[in-house]
Parts: structure tokens; sequence; C-alpha cells
């Protein structure tokens, strides 16, 4: 489908970092935050991943302090000067410069709806090589019977909306899926917690799912 020009120049703005978390905030970015932290373990150990962090809001508000990777150089600014000290990297969610099994605890943020169908298994792919603990998966759904949902999905940055049941047969191949959260804002979102296959002595396990 062809942007219009409105389409083109509001992703312009949104893809600016401070209207980006500004876009998010009144998105109802604080019952995102309060659904994260029912999932989160009360005192994450270890090495923590966010990748395609945005400027790391999302993990600051959490409380955590992690590892953060984003394609987009203004993002990772905009990450190191909320936080000087901050592990801050550019770099392709496809191809992770981490060696295997390094870290603790990955969360994958907002990211599915802007990966296309070549990028999207391979990033799962690597976020399952790179963790050895814990993935927290978040992003929002494509959701056809909800008219606002449609509209918000049409100037979104991201250009590929994916449906839950799609989402969850990617994230299965890589990982044991052991917890699914969904409810609603404006979107649909859809939150799970998942442990990496070759990290498991066995791939039966049951899912548990909560959903409003």
């Amino acid at each position: 489908m062809t942007e219009t020009f409105f389409q083109r120049v509001a992703a312009a703005v949104v893809s600016r970092p401070w209207f980006y978390e500004l876009v998010q905030n009144a998105a109802g970015r604080s019952v995102v935050v309060e659904k994260l932290k029912a999932v989160l373990p009360q005192a994450p150990a270890g090495r923590v991943f966010d990748v395609g962090s945005a400027g790391g809001g999302l993990s600051g508000s959490l409380g955590l302090d992690p590892v953060s990777l984003d394609i987009d150089a203004r993002s990772v600014l905009s990450a190191r000067r909320r936080r000087p000290d901050a592990v801050a990297l550019v770099g392709d969610a496809t191809d992770l410069p981490f060696p295997a099994h390094c870290f603790d605890l990955s969360l994958c943020f907002d990211v599915s709806h802007h990966l296309p169908e070549t990028a999207w298994p391979r990033m799962l792919a690597e976020l399952r090589r790179v963790t050895r603990g814990t993935l927290i998966f978040l992003d929002a759904v494509r959701d056809d019977a909800r008219a606002l949902s449609r509209i918000l999905w049409r100037y979104d940055r991201g250009r590929f909306p994916r449906r839950r049941d799609d989402i969850l047969q990617a994230l299965g191949r890589e990982f044991l899926v052991r917890e699914v959260v969904e409810f609603s804002v404006y979107h649909r979102y859809l939150l799970c917690v998942a442990t990496p296959h070759s990290s498991l002595g066995s791939q039966s396990g049951a899912t548990k799912s909560s959903a409003p």
C-alpha cells in the first residue's frame, strides 16, 4: 500500500526519540508498565538485554539497567544522554554482536511490528541464541475488529503488525512460551514470558494464559 503524504510526515515526526516517548505515554504506557512488572522477576539477576530499545524508556520505567541495542542511532544517543553510563549500542536485531547464552533476561518490546517477514524470524533466532534465561516479549497485535486499532496502525512507524496466533507460532519455534497475558489499551497487546528451547532439558511444558 502506498503511503500518503500525511502518513510519511507522521512517521517522520514519531521517529524522533523524544516524540516517540511522548506518544507512548499518551498511548497508555502506565498500563503497559504495570503489566510488565507483574511478570518480571522480583529482582532480576544477571545480565539484561533490551533489543530495539528506542532510547530505553520502557526498561527504565521498570527499574532495569540493560545492555540496549537499536538500529536507530538517534535512539541510542537519546539513551546515552539520559544516562551517560548506559551501555547502548547501534546494531541490527537480526545479527546481534554478542556471544551465545550471555544474557539472563532479554526484553523485546514493541519491535516485531517493525520487521518484515524476512527479518522477524532471524531476530527471534538471535534472541534465542543470546538468551540463557528468560525472554519477555511485548507488542501490539493486528486486530481488524478494532476500528481504532486499524486507524492507529495506518500512522505507526511499523508497517508489519502481526496477528496474535502468528506471533505465538513464530515464538514457539525458538522458545517455549511459559505465560501469555493479553490486554487492551488502544491496541490489543500480547505479552509473553518464554524460555529458549536450547536451554531446556525437555520441550514439554504448560503454557499459562490470561486475558481480560
